[in-house]
């Protein structure tokens, strides 16, 4: 039996950042260093296909995050803000959306969770996000 889902770590790009789901999502190269150098990343099994972040908590900025089924909106009302989160994954089925005001917003996300956050889902934001998580972050996405 063949499955067409392939699961690949997110290579250090060049650039600094790596396109997903039509936005940029930019990662800093040193942050991925910490839980994604060499070719394997230790993960558990992937998330329930509904799966989304948990224990989000603004830190700085202004943002709200409200959940409706299998999508999380964190609205941001600020151009810069800052959010801790206890885990931070994505399920298949599942969106995150990081609504900002404009192209030139940033999010921190810092993820507080000693396993690596796992994205299967879609992640859309106009402007910039950026992981941080010791434990690595890990992408995933249909072929």
């Amino acid at each position: 039996m063949t499955s067409s889902k392939r699961h690949h770590p997110l290579p250090m790009p060049a650039n600094g950042g790596a396109k997903a789901c039509g936005r940029i999502i930019r990662l800093i190269p040193a942050l991925l260093a910490m839980g994604m150098t060499g070719t394997g990343v230790a993960h558990a099994g992937a998330p329930a296909p509904t799966q989304l972040p948990t224990g989000g908590q603004v830190v700085g900025g202004a943002a709200s995050i409200v959940q409706s089924g299998a999508t999380l909106n964190v609205n941001q009302s600020s151009q810069r803000a800052a959010i801790n989160w206890q885990t931070f994954n994505v399920g298949s089925s599942a969106t995150v959306n990081f609504n900002q005001p404009s192209a030139s917003s940033v999010t921190l996300n810092r993820v507080l969770d000693s396993n690596p956050s796992q994205i299967y889902g879609r992640i859309n934001a106009p402007g910039q996000v950026f992981f941080t998580n010791p434990n690595g972050v890990y992408f995933s996405w249909l072929k």
